[in-house]
C-alpha cells in the first residue's frame, strides 16, 4: 500500500518533470549541467529522495547497538544456562579449550555486528515494504536466515551439532561457533 502511493507520487512527479524538461541529462552522480554550465543537484532527484527516504545512520546505529545488546544476551542465556550442559559434554568430548575473555569480546561485537545488519536491514528495505511489524519481520527473518541458519548448517553437517542441540539453536537465533563456551 505504502509503495503504491509513493510510485504513483513519483510517476506524477516524473510526468510533470518531462513536460518542463527541467530534468533531461542526469549523471550518474545526481547532477548534470544547467544552461551555462553550472553544475547542480537534480531536482529530479531531490523529489525521488524525499519521497523515498533516506535512511537515518543515526537512528540505525542506536537501534543496531541496542539490538545487538539484546542478541548478546539472549545468546548468553541460551549458550551459558540452556546449554550449558550440552556445551560442556560437546567441548570435552570433541578436547575443545574453554574460550577466554577475548574470545568471548570477539562473539559481543559478532553479536553487535549482527544487530547493526538486522536494523539497517529493515531501514534499507522499509521505503519498499512500508513501516510497520510485516516489514522488520522480513528483515530479521533475512538476518535470522543468514546469519544463524546458514551458520548452523555447517556443524550439524559435519555431525558436531546434534539435531536436538542445532534446534535449540536455531530456534533461540543463536549461534557462534562450535567452540562457544564463555
Amino acid at each position: 500500500m505504502a509503495r503504491q502511493v509513493v510510485d504513483q507520487a513519483l510517476g506524477a512527479h516524473r510526468a510533470c518533470v518531462d513536460r518542463d524538461k527541467t530534468c533531461e541529462r542526469v549523471s550518474s552522480s545526481g547532477t548534470h549541467s544547467g544552461r551555462e554550465g553550472h553544475i547542480w543537484q537534480s531536482p529530479c532527484l531531490i523529489e525521488e529522495e524525499r519521497l523515498r527516504g533516506k535512511i537515518n545512520l543515526g537512528r540505525v546505529v542506536l537501534g543496531g547497538l541496542v539490538a545487538g545488546v539484546i542478541v548478546d544476551v539472549v545468546e548468553y542465556v541460551i549458550n551459558n544456562i540452556v546449554l550449558a550442559e550440552q556445551w560442556h559434554s560437546l567441548t570435552a568430548a570433541k578436547k575443545m579449550p574453554t574460550l577466554g575473555i577475548p574470545e568471548a569480546v570477539a562473539f559481543d561485537i559478532i553479536g553487535l555486528i549482527i544487530g547493526l545488519a538486522a536494523v539497517w536491514t529493515y531501514a534499507a528495505i522499509r521505503p519498499r515494504f512500508g513501516a510497520g511489524p510485516r516489514t522488520a519481520v522480513i528483515a530479521g527473518l533475512l538476518t535470522w536466515i543468514t546469519a544463524y541458519v546458514l551458520n548452523d548448517l555447517a556443524p550439524l553437517i559435519f555431525g558436531t551439532f546434534g539435531l536436538t542441540m542445532f534446534s535449540i539453536q536455531i530456534a533461540a537465533g543463536s549461534s557462534r561457533s562450535l567452540w562457544r563456551r564463555s
